[in-house]
């Protein structure tokens, strides 16, 4: 079989499928979204017991003299 009768028949049964919920879905009086839907966020999280740290930075001065300076 070639790709493109593949795709065609994934697509004539993707489409079935869709009709069949949508029917269902409609006979209850509800909505259905057969689209893909995006994940979303992941949730959030604190993390605990990590102890903080002040840092400073190097003056330039400092790293020039340790360079031996020019």
């Amino acid at each position: 079989m070639n790709c493109l009768r593949l795709h065609y028949t994934f697509s004539a049964n993707t489409l079935v499928k869709n009709d069949e919920l949508k029917a269902e879905v409609k006979a209850k009086g509800a909505t259905i979204y057969t689209k893909r839907q995006p994940e979303g966020p992941k949730p959030g999280f604190m993390v605990e017991g990590a102890l903080m740290e002040t840092v400073t930075p190097i003056p330039y001065d400092v790293v020039n003299d340790l360079k031996g300076g020019y």
